[in-house]
């Protein structure tokens, strides 16, 4: 990234927003590598989608497709909607994610010393065609309503 006079390194990091736009009717998998104070994904219909994301917060809306989320910080994942499988692949992680109140999931975990709590408002049903995993070592994941 080239810098104008008087933006200094800090700023350009702070105030710089990238989208992408992506034409759906070409697109049937998207691998996405970044580390961002936070990363949002809108609108997205494909067979898959793989986040290579090195941020705490991470907001899905509207994402139609099996999520692979990668990373080995705490996150905090936003879901607005589920349709499909999210699978959050950390290693000595702790992250939270809220799904929507009402939406039936089934919650798998996988992995050496993982863990899953699930809280209150979640409606857990293990034939549910929406699926949050958590594979990893030594992790940790918290399923909420929202």
């Amino acid at each position: 990234m080239r810098r104008g006079p008087g933006v200094s390194e800090t700023l350009a990091k702070d105030d710089v927003t990238v989208i992408i736009w992506v034409p759906q009717r070409y697109v049937t998998t998207v691998e996405c590598a970044a580390k961002a104070h936070e990363a949002h994904v809108r609108g997205l219909t494909c067979d898959g989608l793989e986040l290579d994301v090195r941020t705490p917060r991470l907001n899905l809306d509207d994402v139609h497709a099996h999520v692979e989320i990668n990373g080995n910080l705490d996150m905090e994942i936003d879901c607005a909607s589920i349709d499909g499988r999210i699978d959050v692949n950390q290693l000595s992680s702790t992250s939270r994610i809220t799904v929507p109140k009402g939406v039936s999931i089934a919650v798998l975990t996988h992995g050496l010393r993982t863990r899953t709590i699930v809280g209150a408002g979640v409606r857990q049903d293990e034939d549910s065609p929406n699926i949050v995993e958590l594979n990893g070592v030594a992790s940790e994941l918290i399923v909420e309503g929202r």
